[in-house]
């Protein structure tokens, strides 16, 4: 297991958040090997990521490997480096999942631990979830309801119709102020005036359903009240927020690869992947 030893301080580096959202690092492109699992972190674990990082809480590492063709294979994270794009992307016609701050979230259950209220809505639940910490589903009759408030009609089958996520919002927000987290992130704006201004420009840009329900004068005195630390909080986090992540060498691939082993046994580097890709251990509450 040669390769272990090489994780040395010398190969530890950081990501920035807008550097994962390019997938790219010291001007290389990050891939998604095939070996890799696809998408199959719960909203929670999305919504959960990025109040961690809002709130400045360190999220793990990543792992990265270099291939032969000049670029790097990540090797662990893919979830939580999938989650952070998910944060940074435009919300269009062609969105799959869209994530959302809600400036205003109003009462907050008991045993609530987020502090930002970023929400997600998904092609599978384009309506969103629940508030509390465990991300429950809507029940079929607030789905209908929220359906009469994207398409001003009870005549849309929640199982049958195709629902555009574009054409909606996350329903426990709608007495909330939810704008999409990528308007806030994708805001390159040297102050705050100009963050507030551009911030404006881009929920112009969202259906006419969200603009009759919350771009009103509250909201956008809310807004411009807000501008300050919003402008703080997203322009420290995108200046200031690392993930760190380690490098395993090309020619320690090299050398697995030419390893001859029954094919039984796992190699070094089967055994190193699903390492890196097992669960840890839960710390219990009297652990804390």
């Amino acid at each position: 297991m040669g390769f272990f030893v090489r994780f040395s301080k010398k190969m530890t580096n950081t990501f920035t958040l807008k550097e994962i959202s390019n997938k790219t690092i010291h001007g290389k492109y990050v891939e998604i090997p095939s070996i890799q699992r696809g998408l199959v972190w719960t909203p929670k674990q999305v919504e959960f990521l990025w109040d961690s990082i809002l709130r400045d809480f360190p999220i793990g590492g990543f792992v990265l490997s270099e291939n032969t063709k000049g670029s790097y294979d990540l090797m662990d994270g893919q979830q939580r480096f999938n989650s952070i794009q998910i944060g940074f992307a435009q919300p269009d016609k062609n969105s799959k999942a869209i994530l959302w701050l809600n400036l205003k979230p109003g009462d907050t259950a008991r045993g609530i631990t987020r502090k930002y209220y970023v929400k997600a809505t998904t092609i599978s639940h384009p309506w969103g979830y629940k508030n509390n910490d465990e991300c429950s589903v809507l029940s079929a009759k607030e789905r209908r309801t929220a359906l009469t408030l994207y398409y001003d009609t009870d005549s849309k089958n929640i199982y049958k119709d195709d629902i555009k996520i574009i054409d909606t919002y996350p329903y426990e927000s709608k007495d909330g102020f939810p704008i999409p987290l990528a308007f806030f992130l994708n805001n390159d704006a040297r102050n705050s005036g100009d963050f507030l201004q551009t911030i404006t420009k881009s929920v112009e840009s969202l259906p006419e359903k969200w603009q009759t329900r919350f771009w009103n004068e509250k909201n956008k005195k809310l807004l411009d009240n807000k501008k300050e630390k919003l402008y703080e909080l997203f322009s420290r986090i995108k200046s200031t927020y690392r993930v760190p992540f380690s490098i395993l060498p090309r020619e320690s691939i090299e050398r697995e690869a030419d390893t001859e082993m029954n094919s039984e046994v796992q190699s070094d580097l089967e055994i190193l992947f699903n390492r890196l890709n097992t669960g840890g251990t839960k710390i219990t509450q009297s652990d804390l």
